[in-house]
């Protein structure tokens, strides 16, 4: 199978930079298109009260955090998808349906709380249907 549109989920957080640092390679080497995808909780950008807002990404917002990591020419060239969704894994995942392989960042988790619950990242691997990359963060 070729590998030739490839989306990768960041969280507008550092933990970005190795992600992104992985899928560029990949991008380049297998002469693949790159899209990045962001989930917007439902309430960001939404005051509440007696609490702090969430930030909101926007399409913009998501272009000057990746100039800001360090990837300015991937930051005016890549696709951007700023989507909205309380299920952050469903969301992922339905968007990667689309998609050769999805790359995902991944961080250990304590055996305790591993046998409690998935990660983001296991659960958007446990949906989704095509390849999954899952890039340590730790």
């Amino acid at each position: 199978m070729a590998y030739m549109n490839l989306l990768v989920a960041i969280s507008c957080s550092d933990a970005d930079v190795k992600v992104m640092s992985q899928a560029a390679v990949l991008s380049q080497a297998l002469g693949a298109k790159l899209t990045a995808i962001h989930v917007n909780d439902p309430h960001a950008g939404k005051v509440h009260a007696m609490m702090d807002t969430i930030p909101r990404h926007e399409e913009d917002d998501i272009r000057k955090h990746l100039d800001n990591l360090g990837f300015d020419a991937l930051a005016s060239s890549i696709n951007i998808i700023s989507a909205e969704g309380q299920h952050y894994p469903e969301v992922i995942a339905k968007a990667a349906a689309d998609y050769d392989m999805l790359i995902i960042g991944h961080r250990r988790k304590s055996k305790m709380m591993a046998s409690l619950t998935d990660s983001t990242d296991e659960r958007v691997a446990d949906l989704a249907h095509n390849c999954v990359m899952l890039v340590p963060l730790d």
